[in-house]
């Protein structure tokens, strides 16, 4: 069953230090085989799934099809789900 769109999970801890606010997008995008895509990061040595940043006044689907097109090279379309939210606090940004 998929989590509440309403229910938060927080990643990581405030620390004592000025945060950028921004809204993202994270896509869970299979390939045909069936298979999660994502992305190897070597700057820290870590896998992510696809997504980024929402810029201002754009809807969460535009931002979910740009980020895929420029992160993977795919064309998608967005069923328009959101299966969950978190609050992040990762280096500057929140």
């Amino acid at each position: 069953m998929a989590s509440s769109p309403t229910a938060q999970k927080v990643i990581g801890s405030k620390q004592d230090r000025n945060y950028v606010e921004r809204a993202a997008v994270r896509l869970i995008m299979r390939n045909d085989g069936g298979d999660v895509v994502l992305i190897w990061f070597a700057k820290g040595e870590y896998f992510k799934l696809p997504g980024g940043g929402i810029e201002s006044g754009e809807e969460h689907t535009v931002a979910a099809r740009c980020e895929a097109m420029e992160e993977t090279g795919c064309n998608i379309s967005v069923d328009n789900e959101c299966i969950a939210i978190c609050e992040e606090w990762r280096n500057d940004l929140h």
